[in-house]
């Protein structure tokens, strides 16, 4: 308890300044609010980031059909396939959820 009251008394200079900063930022925010594009886009992304070209599309739709393969078997053992399920899109969602606020869901060039 005494290191972190000693690293916030170190560190309390700068609250001012970080303040303005974060101020700063929320006002001129530089990330478009995601639409269904972008969303698409970030699940591609995710099941296989080397399906931009033409030819790698295909390794998308396998990879498709593999996780609905492994969700169909696993969906008489209830828990894992609600863990496998939630690896999947709890992190989607929450990156989405904060994106109604202030957008944090973008994709690369």
């Amino acid at each position: 308890m005494m290191a972190q009251f000693g690293i916030f008394l170190l560190w309390s200079p700068w609250i001012v300044a970080f303040i303005r900063q974060v101020n700063r930022v929320d006002q001129e925010f530089w990330l478009p609010k995601p639409d269904w594009d972008t969303i698409i886009k970030t699940l591609r992304a995710l099941l296989n980031a080397s399906a931009q070209t033409q030819s790698n599309q295909m390794m998308t739709w396998i990879l498709c059909a593999v996780l609905c393969f492994g969700l169909m078997y696993y969906r008489k053992k209830l828990s894992i396939f609600l863990f496998l399920a939630a690896l999947f899109v709890i992190p989607v969602l929450g990156e989405l959820i904060v994106s109604i606020r202030r957008p944090i869901l973008s994709i690369g060039p």
